[in-house]
């Protein structure tokens, strides 16, 4: 786990897709995954690699003149921290351990 990775973003458009997501910030990072459905007003990406979440979005604030923009919507977003960073890892730990466990009783419990 990895501090300083997640941006929490909102404030987005109802046709913002994944896709859009990830072309605004993956020019400064490298975006390895954004928790999203289609039609919900927020966003978390987790990036991965050399450059933080806060170069990530200081970069994509200073290109935009300090306003985000995904499909034309003006989006807001910060870096997680403290408390909030360990409570998405800890549901996102969660999430994954669920899946597996759904995919190991699909399989009939075969190892």
């Amino acid at each position: 786990m990895e501090r300083g990775m997640i941006l929490h973003l909102n404030g987005f458009a109802a046709d913002a897709t994944r896709e859009s997501i990830k072309e605004v910030f993956d020019q400064y990072g490298t975006v390895a995954w954004i928790d999203f459905v289609k039609g919900d007003s927020e966003a978390w990406v987790r990036l991965t690699g050399e450059a933080s979440a806060q170069t990530v979005l200081d970069k994509a604030l200073e290109a935009a003149q300090g306003k985000l923009l995904v499909n034309d919507a003006e989006i807001k977003g910060n870096v997680l921290e403290g408390d909030d960073e360990v409570a998405h890892w800890k549901k996102l730990l969660q999430v994954q351990a669920e899946v597996r466990e759904r995919k190991k009783q699909g399989r009939g419990d075969r190892e």
